[in-house]
């Protein structure tokens, strides 16, 4: 994969072009969608940390709409993998409770299909460092 410097600034470009009110061909939005894959392996979330500060993120759910509207269209995981950005990109808006929320419903659906590969393990992954953690009783 390119450095997350070079990948930042495709996603800035991709963002320009939705602004412009152009379109992505299927190898473009192929080409946009492989650091998104690669960012879910596992210590990769600085990684995803990066990639989605690349634009604001109210920008950036409208770009990942119609980036891969097409291209994930047909593709149950691809289309789960957009919901863990989705479910990030409220975290960094400050929605962090919907972002758990959505977070865990994904992930309970990727168990009840049994599905242990690295987008689940991304999930919990994120659940972790989104949830407080819990409260300590206090000793008396």
């Amino acid at each position: 994969s390119n450095s997350p410097a070079a990948e930042v600034e495709r996603i800035r470009l991709a963002n320009t072009i939705r602004k412009a009110g152009g379109r992505l061909n299927m190898r473009q939005a192929q080409s946009l969608w492989s650091p998104y894959y690669y960012a879910m392996g596992s210590d990769r979330a600085q990684y995803r940390d990066t990639l989605l500060d690349a634009v604001p993120p109210d920008e950036y759910l409208s770009m990942l709409a119609w980036a891969f509207e097409e291209y994930n269209a047909k593709d149950e995981a691809r289309l789960q993998t957009i919901r863990l950005y989705v479910a990030l990109l409220h975290a960094k808006q400050g929605r962090v409770d919907q972002a758990v929320y959505e977070l865990r419903a994904l992930d309970k659906e990727l168990g009840d299909s049994g599905s242990e590969g690295v987008l689940r393990s991304a999930v919990q992954e994120s659940i972790e460092r989104l949830s407080p953690p819990p409260a300590r009783r206090r000793q008396r």
